[in-house]
């Protein structure tokens, strides 16, 4: 656990990478109370981060591959920010300095492969893991647009389908815990040039590079999938594995509802590994819980022309990256390092996150059963601008919990360490913005009996 004394109370790393500098601008221009510091690469390029945003602060030139100067960074911190990818190659030396330092963790990765690597949500026998543990370390990844609203917007979700059951508590016969709770989400992007039109031009270099390293990595990911649900046969697990589509609806369908419409394509990412392992956490700690848990997650198209082209620009990419080095310069060359969406496109585009939590109860009197079901939705700013908000709030939240986080030590999921605390900071913080960075709200519930 980070001491008091830590110099700066947030250090971000990485931060002349597209995402990295959104993040130190959002630190810097908020934080007046907090000292930050900024780290990376090259000295050159943190210097004219830090004239490009017209503030002062220190300094520090690490590598990646320097150990030892990334343990002396993180000791100089209570909370370092880890916005150096792709994850899968340049994280784990980070985490391991962060860990060896005492210094709590926080990072903006979106690799599922990575995420695994840290012991989440498998926690047995990882060696990272067990090194938290014993440092008393909190390591919590996934805290930009990858996986903050698909975490946080199912914990809300969840929370008011309960809300509904307590209304109903004299009519069933069953509390939440002896029911299956299903959960839906299906994420849908504004804009002209957004993935629901069909376009990927939006998709910053480091995010794309780091798709491409997730899906070099692919292969051994799920090959260790595969081999922990071959153990888990036979077991009482109540959780479906991360990576499972859990929804009996055919994998591609048209989805249609209260402010939602479009063609729903199964979204790759690592919401649902986050998700599932929140999910999992609660059962861990909580008898409150359902009795068993489902997810599944969905983008929306806005129309056939949209998803082809979608098609077509995936299948050209995957096709180039396994051309070689002939294939990776013409991607390199498409999406130069540093490359991200300029501030027009990240000012007209948000997202809208719906979720639709259901569960199935049987009514005392009648012997019938019903359906209650809530439907909710997490509107973002711009993917790449949030994530600089979350990312510096998840922090924030860690440094002001810490003192009820004694106990908390290891590899952990945002929404199960910090979910009560971190929902109401953002829903408080986007409040009192005239453009609110996030907002949650509930759209429809319903109680429906069946005979």
């Amino acid at each position: 656990m980070c001491s008091e004394e830590r110099r700066f109370d947030l250090v971000i790393y990485g931060a002349t990478g597209f995402t990295g500098a959104l993040v130190a601008r959002y630190a810097l221009r908020t934080l007046n109370e907090k000292k930050v510091a900024l780290a990376g690469r090259s000295q050159k390029k943190l210097e004219e981060l830090l004239q490009q945003l017209g503030k002062s602060c220190e300094l520090f030139a690490v590598e990646s591959c320097d150990v030892e100067g990334l343990e002396n960074l993180a000791r100089r911190t209570k909370v370092l920010i880890n916005c150096a990818g792709p994850f899968s190659l340049f994280g784990l030396n980070v985490v391991r300095s962060c860990i060896a330092a005492g210094t709590d963790y926080v990072d903006i990765t979106g690799e599922p492969r990575f995420i695994d690597q840290l012991g989440v949500p498998h926690s047995e026998d990882n060696e990272i893991f067990e090194a938290a543990v014993q440092a008393g370390v909190l390591v919590i990844p996934a805290c930009g647009f990858d996986s903050v609203p698909a975490d946080l917007g199912t914990i809300f979700s969840v929370r008011a389908l309960e809300r509904m059951l307590e209304q109903h508590a004299t009519e069933t016969e069953a509390p939440l815990t002896d029911t299956e709770v299903s959960v839906e989400c299906f994420m849908h992007f504004s804009g002209q040039r957004s993935l629901s039109k069909g376009s990927i031009s939006g998709l910053s270099a480091g995010t794309f590079h780091t798709i491409l390293e997730s899906l070099r990595g692919m292969e051994s990911y799920r090959e260790r999938k595969n081999q922990r649900r071959r153990q888990m046969n036979g077991s009482t697990q109540t959780i479906r594995p991360a990576g499972e589509s859990s929804s009996k609806k055919p994998r591609f369908h048209y989805e249609k509802r209260a402010g939602l419409e479009g063609y729903a394509l199964p979204l790759m990412s690592s919401d649902p590994v986050i998700v599932r392992a929140s999910a999992k956490r609660f059962e861990e700690k909580s008898t409150q819980r359902a009795k068993t848990f489902s997810y599944s997650q969905y983008i929306l198209m806005d129309s056939w022309v949209a998803l082809s082209k979608l098609a077509f620009q995936a299948a050209a990419v995957f096709a180039l990256s396994r051309a070689g080095s002939f294939g990776q310069r013409i991607l390199r060359y498409w999406k130069p390092e540093g490359f991200g969406p300029d501030e027009e496109y990240r000012s007209q585009t948000r997202a809208d996150v719906h979720f639709i939590a259901e569960t199935d109860v049987k009514l005392a009197n009648s012997g019938r059963r019903a359906r209650a079901s809530v439907h909710t939705v997490c509107t973002t700013r711009e993917m790449y601008e949030v994530t600089a908000f979350f990312s510096v709030e998840a922090a924030l939240c860690i440094i002001e919990v810490r003192s009820k986080l004694l106990e908390q030590a290891g590899c952990f999921t945002c929404g199960s360490v910090l979910g009560n605390e971190l929902l109401a900071r953002l829903i408080y913080k986007s409040g009192i913005e005239d453009n609110p960075a996030v907002s949650f709200k509930i759209l429809e519930q319903d109680f429906r009996v069946f005979d």
